[in-house]
């Protein structure tokens, strides 16, 4: 069901993104740049929606049922709803910001290289150094910015104990603390 949501939702967005390039690309009173960014912008969307509704497809009994949840000793306190909604917002931030440095850096990085003065024509010019630069933009893209979309959300996430339903914001801890923050394994 949520490959097959998925695969929907990305076909529909880049069908519908393909659609608004095509109306930008002949209006005249639109400028060049802005229908290079639409078209370039499209497979990012597509690609972020469908990771998006996949992974609430996958995970929506999350929010529903809640997560586990542990204090600060690591002890499980139970499950909370107000986690759930939590965590799956994260991942769906994660999926949208995960294809960035994948699809939308790398156009717009090798563009900037080849209006680059004399050495960018060159590149221009040449289909073999094009090739190698989009690849070097591409794998520089990979190494740096990939790592840095997939941590912006640590994987153990932390809620306040005021952020979540009444019956954690009361809880003492196995030392007779109270508990002030709780933790839960958000996945990926």
């Amino acid at each position: 069901m949520s490959y097959g949501l998925a695969v929907t939702v990305a076909c529909g967005s880049a069908f519908l993104g393909g659609k608004l390039s095509a109306r930008l690309a002949r209006n005249p009173n639109i400028g060049k740049t802005t229908k290079s960014v639409v078209s370039r912008v499209v497979p990012w969307f597509a690609v972020a929606a469908a990771g998006s509704f996949n992974a609430l497809a996958m995970r929506y009994k999350e929010g529903v049922d809640g997560v586990e949840i542990r204090d600060h000793t690591g002890e499980i306190r139970g499950k909370s709803r107000a986690a759930g909604v939590s965590v799956l917002s994260q991942i769906v931030a994660t999926r949208v910001v995960l294809p960035i440095p994948i699809i939308l850096m790398p156009p717009f990085i090798s563009d900037l290289i080849r209006s680059a003065g004399p050495v960018g024509r060159a590149i221009a010019a040449s289909a073999g150094l094009g090739l190698a630069v989009d690849l070097a933009v591409v794998a520089a893209c990979l190494w740096v910015a990939l790592p840095l979309a997939i941590a912006l959300f640590p994987q153990d996430a932390t809620m306040q104990a005021a952020d979540l339903e009444p019956e954690f914001q009361t809880l003492l801890g196995s030392d007779g603390k109270p508990v002030t923050a709780f933790t839960c394994n958000k996945g990926l």
